[in-house]
């Protein structure tokens, strides 16, 4: 009958209506609503059909109202098979360009531009004549097989302040951008850092990351706003621009000691430096360490090296470790090939670290006692130890000791780690005993992990 037919295409149009309402770019194109109010309609006339399926309609006027109902299901069934075919093409299109990256069109809204260059097609972004002031944040990676080509100039990007290139040297064309907060660069292929990027005078953060640069040029150091300097994994660069103490808003240093043996002259003149991993200890003023003393601001962790060039006590001092809060963690290194007079008892009595010290390792110590601060009691702490807040202990090559500090007093002890400790036979009393004979009254810590090796 014809009411069965026409309740068949009624199921049909159902079924598309709902498929086209579910379609994300139904959504960008505003008809959604629009196909929603539709399926209702179909949904009433499929109602019909059935009502009228049941009852075996005959009246002549009623099977003429029918086929014409027909007719238009048809019509509709049509319509939509017409839009779910654009539907289909829009998302094949959209799909097309997304793959080409060939050119982007940008929306105001779009604050950050990432861009993959692959090596089958040259890039451009986007067209010089395209407002790009909106844009505030760029990444650029590449496999430097071609050449983006890419408009960075202060009128199409003036408010851009954050870049992150990897794999792709661009040379000068970053020096267009003199707004620039942040600068990123990573990779291989980028072998040289131009003079005049002290030009950028409102850098905030520069990170140089697994790149080839064997020299930073001493304009580095006029970028006067620069707060953190961040190199890792650059093998070729061994050394940083001799002027670095120029940059007085200079807040962090995260460098390698593994590449970068030397700091530059007068590093405490960086008041405001709050990370600083290492400091290298030299003879000649401005590399003494007393510089150390001046960081006043220092937290997180520190590692001093060339500690045989501190002559006594009373120079160790000035590195005022004591009255820096903010370092957890402390590493003590002494060269272990050096000749000269063996001062090391005297220069670590004088490292006292702060109470809030967490880690503390010490290496080539050739002292045949540790200092008295290491199970001394805190007089303006409420009676504790001095090093009541540490957590782990790791003591290395410190060869002329025969006994092991007294370190089982410390309430909060977890880690211990003694390593080619020659003349250390065994360990006993003298862990909770100090050297004149005053056996701690505390109950010590748990030992978590307690580790020794011989070589």
């Amino acid at each position: 009958m014809a009411e069965t037919a026409l309740s068949v295409v009624a199921e049909e149009i159902l079924g598309k209506l709902i498929s086209l309402a579910t379609e994300q770019i139904s959504v960008a194109w505003g008809f959604k609503d629009e196909l929603m109010r539709l399926r209702k309609s179909v949904e009433m006339i499929q109602d019909v059909l059935a009502d009228a399926e049941r009852r075996q309609v005959s009246d002549r006027s009623v099977m003429r109202w029918l086929q014409r109902l027909k007719d238009v299901a048809y019509d509709a069934d049509d319509v939509l098979d017409e839009l779910a075919y654009e539907v289909l093409r829009r998302k094949v299109e959209i799909r097309n360009h997304m793959k080409r990256k060939e050119t982007l069109h940008l929306e105001d809204n779009i604050r950050h531009l990432p861009l993959i260059s692959n090596d089958q097609t040259t890039t451009t972004i986007p067209p010089p004549k395209e407002d790009m002031s909106h844009i505030r944040s760029f990444s650029l990676i590449s496999n430097n097989q071609v050449t983006p080509i890419i408009p960075l100039s202060r009128d199409v990007m003036c408010r851009l302040r954050t870049i992150f290139w990897m794999h792709v040297d661009l040379g000068n064309k970053l020096l267009d951008l003199k707004c620039v907060r942040d600068l990123t660069l990573f990779g291989r292929e980028i072998e040289e850092l131009p003079n005049s990027i002290g030009e950028i005078r409102h850098l905030r953060l520069l990170r140089i990351e697994q790149t080839k640069i064997k020299v930073l040029p001493n304009s580095v150091t006029k970028l006067y706003n620069l707060q953190t300097l961040v190199i890792k994994d650059c093998y070729c660069l061994e050394r940083l621009p001799k002027d670095l103490r120029n940059l007085i808003s200079l807040r962090h240093i995260d460098i390698d000691h593994q590449y970068i043996k030397q700091l530059p002259i007068n590093m405490g003149q960086l008041t405001c430096l709050q990370t600083l991993p290492f400091f290298v200890i030299g003879q000649d003023v401005g590399h003494r360490i007393e510089e150390v003393g001046c960081l006043s601001k220092l937290r997180g962790k520190l590692h001093i090296y060339n500690l045989e060039h501190v002559r006594d006590e009373e120079e160790a001092k000035t590195a005022n470790l004591v009255g820096k809060a903010g370092v957890h963690k402390l590493k003590l290194h002494w060269n272990e090939e050096r000749e000269g007079n063996n001062n090391d008892e005297d220069v670590l009595e004088g490292l006292q670290p702060h109470p809030s010290l967490k880690s503390l390792k010490i290496e080539n110590f050739e002292g045949e006692k540790f200092p008295s601060w290491i199970w001394a009691r805190n007089n303006s702490g409420g009676g504790g130890f001095l090093l009541e807040q540490l957590l782990k202990i790791r003591l290395e090559n410190c060869n002329k000791c025969s006994k092991i500090p007294t370190l089982g007093h410390l309430p909060r002890l977890r880690v211990l780690q003694i390593e080619k400790m020659e003349n250390v036979r065994c360990i006993g009393t003298e862990f909770y005993i100090n050297y004149g004979g005053e056996r701690s009254s505390h109950n010590g810590g748990v030992v978590q992990k307690c580790g020794i090796h011989s070589k």
